[in-house]
């Protein structure tokens, strides 16, 4: 599986990681591509997802939130920023974040 991922176009990529992303961690592809109520799990889910497009595709944060239903692309600028706080080695990183992200990764076959 690790060369087919390799070998998907960008297009194919992107259905991968949102499909098979959004079953992870168990939100309907409809309300991934609907725009999700603040502060609800689906919003918090969803920033995963913000996270590895931004990461693993080319897609600018336009893109990205037209791909998931936003309206604005500073809402996926937001929270890609804020989810990198969350992944980073600082002191107020949040291990359980890293964790759910890596196993995301891991799932998609996308760690490296």
């Amino acid at each position: 599986m690790e060369n087919v991922i390799k070998q998907m176009t960008q297009p194919e990529l992107i259905d991968h990681i949102i499909t098979n992303g959004s079953k992870y961690l168990g939100i309907g592809e409809i309300e991934t591509m609907e725009g999700v109520h603040y502060r609800t799990k689906q919003w918090e889910r969803k920033r995963y997802l913000i996270s590895v497009l931004c990461d693993h595709t080319i897609m600018t944060f336009k893109e990205i939130a037209e791909k998931l239903g936003y309206k604005q692309h500073s809402v996926v600028i937001y929270h890609y920023k804020n989810m990198k706080d969350d992944l980073s080695g600082e002191v107020y990183g949040s291990n359980k974040t890293k964790q759910i992200y890596n196993e995301l990764l891991t799932y998609l076959k996308l760690s490296p």
